[in-house]
């Protein structure tokens, strides 16, 4: 036993904001949250021919808008009436 005041101090966790060690050089890509916009056609779509379209800003402008918009409503006019798709994008 021993005598006298001791004190404890509890030790707190280390909390970093730099993501895991990749392995092999790649680092894992963070998982991905679905939200509101990701279960809608009419807003993926845009994003996605915006993302698949190359480096050139003005081509991605156009392909999101011109290509990727009625694509999406097309989508989204499907899905009303199929339904939404059962496997999940992400």
């Amino acid at each position: 036993m021993s005598s006298g005041c001791q004190s404890y101090q509890a030790r707190k966790p280390v909390v970093t904001t730099d993501p895991p060690l990749a392995v092999e050089g790649q680092a894992e890509p963070a998982p991905r949250v679905v939200s509101f916009a990701d279960r809608h056609p009419l807003f993926y779509k845009p994003r996605e021919y915006w993302e698949t379209s190359g480096d050139n800003t003005i081509v991605k402008a156009a392909a999101a808008t011109f290509v990727g918009v009625p694509a999406g409503i097309l989508g989204e006019v499907r899905q009303i009436f199929v339904g939404a798709p059962p496997a999940s994008r992400f």
